[in-house]
């Protein structure tokens, strides 16, 4: 009877069940530590952890893809998450943080800064491509290789980590097709509650509660390790920044590459807001 609250249950309570699992990651990955060339904290919190909290909006811009405007969605959906995620939710952790007592060490707070450094000068890159208002196929190959630059630094460019990871994440699939179809069922039921809204002349409405409803509610899993587990901190952080980058440049890019080109005249203000965040 109410799609846009069942939806929403289903991608929160899948968010939760990311946050159960992600012990499992951890632990496997820290078992295999010395098999890694690449840094086993940052394929922690750069690739398996965001991995669970973007994975959503992956689902999301598959299927919004088919539709007429799905491009345009896509890239207001993903501006809207990285907004919400670096205000809200990167305030909410620190503030969890300083009740709770807990501080960043020197190396925790060098390492997030690489982090951000990453993220800032990939928005920077995202900027500069829709500054005439519209972003191109070829800008959108620009934005994806800036993610992948990005993740040589985590694999060092050794291929055999790739395949442990693989391997890992093969061994969660079944958890992950579950998820993914709860996350799929969910993200229908709202989209085609939101589409509705659009039609009857609630653009406005459509756009904000799409990125708020779809793609930030798995940014409550790293929320909700900091509340529950001590000295989090770092990895919940690292998460959010790492959930950024896969929307900022990974998915818009891939979108982008779908398209030859895509008019973002509507969204000039959320994008400029982005900027300023």
């Amino acid at each position: 009877e109410n799609p846009l609250l069942t939806g929403t249950f289903l991608i929160v309570f899948t968010s939760i069940l990311f946050l159960i699992k992600i012990e499992s990651f951890s632990d496997k990955v820290n078992a295999n530590e010395d098999q890694l060339a690449g840094d086993a904290d940052n394929i922690l919190t750069k690739l398996l952890f965001p991995l669970c909290t973007s994975l959503p909006n992956f689902i999301f811009a598959f299927s919004a893809i088919k539709s007429p405007t799905g491009a345009y969605l896509v890239i207001t959906s993903n501006v809207g998450n990285n907004v919400t995620n670096i205000t809200l939710f990167v305030g909410l952790i620190l503030l969890i943080g300083y009740i709770k007592g807990e501080t960043l060490n020197k190396e925790e707070g060098i390492a997030l800064r690489k982090d951000f450094n990453f993220l800032f000068i990939s928005t920077i890159i995202f900027f500069v491509c829709i500054w005439d208002q519209k972003i191109t196929r070829h800008e959108g190959i620009i934005l994806t290789i800036c993610f992948f630059y990005s993740m040589a630094g985590v694999f060092k460019f050794q291929i055999k980590d790739i395949f442990l990871i693989a391997k890992i994440l093969i061994q969660l699939s079944i958890f992950f097709v579950l998820a993914g179809v709860f996350i799929f069922i969910g993200s229908e039921l709202i989209v085609g509650e939101l589409e509705k809204m659009s039609k009857n002349g609630n653009s406005g409405l459509y756009e904000v509660l799409l990125p708020g409803f779809i793609l930030v509610l798995p940014s409550i899993l790293p929320l909700l390790l900091t509340i529950t587990k001590p000295n989090m901190q770092k990895i919940a952080l690292s998460g959010i920044i790492g959930d950024c980058s896969f929307s900022i440049p990974l998915i818009i890019g891939i979108i982008s590459c779908f398209s030859p080109e895509i008019s973002l005249v509507k969204a000039s203000g959320l994008i400029n807001y982005m900027l300023l965040t």
